[in-house]
């Protein structure tokens, strides 16, 4: 491999990475790109790498990385180019669902300071934008449910197989045999973990309906999961008990079993 510099100047200063999430997409392809052109990128294309060329790679990728990269690597990945890659891309470009609700949240909640300009809020909207299109989710079709702000906001998500409520309080019962210690979660990589789920069991919520009537409803089985962001309300939960979601490309809506409609806002 060309000696990249030890003085901290050219191509190596130029392929650091600082473990700046909004860099990372950057970073890896500049970094492939050198690679090829030291004709070693099959140490990530090819079924079985050349040792030699794997061993060299490595040794290059744990200099250029910052401190957090590094432990994730070293842990889950030691001696082995093409798996430390993967975890750092799932790491800062993955779909797991706590990270696709955290971007989403920050995205919703971005408000322009008053000593910032149009185009820095732009900017700083368009990056939020980025992230959770790279986490395979398009801003402008993640809806909520609830149209004013006299009902609490839930997420409509159609992969949650249960209801998720982040606060306590809205609990009504708690399933007494529920045994949250033992409780698994998948996430959307197909990841699993557990301790998150602290209990389960009928939360009530406040909807308005599409005439803007409010009503008290009840997601029965719903989690307890307090270090979650926002509240996720099931599509696959709701439609076993005989409510229908309806989304098209102009509108989205949910419909009660007794025929009450609910309008599903898209942001």
């Amino acid at each position: 491999m060309t000696d990249l510099g030890a003085t901290g100047y050219g191509p190596r200063s130029r392929l650091l990475f600082n473990g700046d999430e909004e860099k990372y997409e950057l970073w890896e392809v500049k970094f492939m790109g050198h690679l090829r052109l030291q004709k070693l990128h099959e140490v990530l294309t090819a079924t079985t790498p050349d040792p030699e060329n794997n061993a060299r790679v490595y040794a290059e990728l744990v200099q250029l990385l910052d401190d957090t990269s590094l432990s994730l690597v070293i842990r889950e990945a030691k001696d082995d180019v093409k798996k430390a890659i993967k975890i750092l891309r799932e790491y800062y470009m993955g779909t797991s669902k706590p990270r696709i609700i955290s971007l989403y949240t920050e995205l919703t909640s971005l408000k322009m300071e008053g000593n910032e300009s149009v185009t820095d809020y732009l900017i700083k909207a368009e990056k939020a934008a980025t992230s959770l299109k790279s986490a395979n989710e398009v801003a402008c079709t993640k809806p909520s449910l609830g149209i004013n702000d006299d009902c609490g906001k839930l997420l409509v998500d159609c992969g949650a197989t249960s209801h998720i409520i982040i606060d306590k309080s809205k609990f009504v019962k708690f399933d007494e045999n529920f045994e949250a210690m033992n409780h698994t979660i998948e996430l959307a990589d197909g990841s699993r973990s557990s301790g998150v789920v602290l209990g389960k069991g009928v939360a009530s919520v406040k909807i308005c309906d599409t005439n803007g009537n409010v009503h008290n409803v009840e997601l029965r089985n719903a989690l307890y999961i307090p270090t979650y962001k926002q509240d996720i309300f099931s599509v696959k939960a709701a439609t076993k008990r005989g409510a229908s979601v309806i989304f098209t490309r102009k509108n989205a809506e949910l419909l009660a079993p007794d025929g009450t409609k609910f309008d599903i806002e898209t942001h």
